[in-house]
């Protein structure tokens, strides 16, 4: 969901992730994982309020999204 108040869900479109970033307004790393799943659950309810983006590296390339967090 976007806002996201407690959770944020990742979906890469049937690609596996293979690394995942949160970054805050200011680039700040807020949470980062290697993995290898096609779906991952971020636990948003501790991040402070305002403006992330989600950077997801799949094999076909990487992609950034603007999530909001209330």
């Amino acid at each position: 969901p976007n806002p996201a108040y407690t959770s944020l869900n990742v979906y890469a479109n049937g690609e596996t992730i293979e690394h995942i970033e949160v970054l805050n307004i200011n680039g700040q790393v807020v949470h980062d994982r290697l993995l290898f799943d096609t779906t991952h659950q971020i636990d948003v309810s501790k991040f402070e309020k305002g403006i992330y983006f989600v950077k997801v590296s799949t094999a076909l390339g990487i992609t950034t999204k603007k999530v909001i967090v209330r």
